[in-house]
């Protein structure tokens, strides 16, 4: 009867083994494989709505369908200098945070585009219209093809597969403030050490149209100081741990010092958490209760 108490332990086994998988279990955050929709997006150059979003999920390239809000928002943050800070790299909150819907009198009719087959940008726009700009948008949204020379990556792949990266273009109002910026924000979910990592990319809309970016948190801690990334400038990355506690808000800001809709930054955010002690104790817990009822189930006949 060896060989079914060894059937039997094995199975013991592994229900202990995913119980304490369970204990370890960890979430990873990405913004672009996370991004979600629950605007119209109703219009652009060649639709791609929100429903295509829905019915097109796991058919077209990175299209999730996703449209439940998750640890990641959007929206629009004032940096105009009146009543708010002219330049991002300072946390911004109350009237100065922005929404961002699916139009509005100035933005036009939505951040919504197909590129052609199964290529597609869909995302949001602002709705404010403070800009008082015809054409001016703050737009934060996903695209899948680097299609023309002010997409975000295009210098360094030109026509090709975007994978990673976000599109957040702000709306510049003078050569003095950085407008009225794009906001891409992450939540904490549960108090713990938190790794993010990344990279960011100008756009090249113009010739002269530099953007500028930082990272910030609620307790106004600078974890990227403020960039200004000229055209052409190449692709450049962060990295830092920070401890949170739960709810707790990062902010990844993209500004402008055009006069009008600025050069899209192209965005890539990844987001681990790091293993707590109590994690770290748990797992060798359970290891050490594999061995010893391994051992022990192997020398008992059934």
């Amino acid at each position: 009867m060896k060989i079914k108490s060894y059937f039997n332990s094995t199975i013991l086994c592994a229900v202990i083994f995913g119980w304490c998988g369970q204990l370890q279990a960890q979430t990873s955050w990405s913004a672009f494989n996370d991004f979600w929709l629950n605007v119209p997006a109703t219009g652009g150059n060649g639709n791609f709505t929100r429903t295509d979003w829905i019915n097109n999920a796991g058919i077209f390239p990175y299209d999730t369908g996703l449209t439940t809000p998750n640890a990641w928002s959007y929206a629009g943050g004032n940096f105009n200098g009146v009543g708010a800070p002219s330049a991002v790299g300072t946390y911004v909150s109350g009237d100065n945070l922005l929404s961002l819907t699916s139009g509005g009198n100035f933005a036009g009719p939505g951040a919504s585009y197909l590129l052609g087959g199964q290529d597609y940008l869909i995302g949001y726009n602002d709705n404010y219209g403070k800009a008082g700009l015809p054409n001016a948008q703050s737009v934060i949204g996903k695209y899948t093809k680097e299609w023309f020379e002010g997409s975000p990556n295009y210098t360094a792949n030109t026509g090709g597969v975007n994978n990673k990266y976000l599109w957040l273009q702000g709306t510049g109002l003078s050569s003095s403030t950085d407008g009225l910026g794009a906001l891409l924000t992450w939540t904490a979910p549960t108090a713990g050490t938190y790794t993010f990592s990344g990279s960011y990319v100008n756009g090249n809309y113009s010739p002269t149209s530099s953007t500028t970016f930082a990272i910030v948190d609620n307790s106004s801690a600078t974890l990227l100081a403020r960039q200004t990334l000229p055209v052409s400038s190449a692709v450049s990355t962060f990295n830092f741990s920070k401890t949170y506690n739960q709810g707790d808000v990062v902010q990844f800001q993209v500004g402008n010092r055009d006069s009008g809709q600025g050069s899209p930054l192209g965005l890539e955010v990844n987001i681990i958490p790091e293993p707590s002690s109590g994690a770290l104790l748990t797992a060798g817990l359970c290891a050490l209760m594999l061995i010893r009822l391994h051992r022990r189930l192997r020398g008992i006949d059934i």
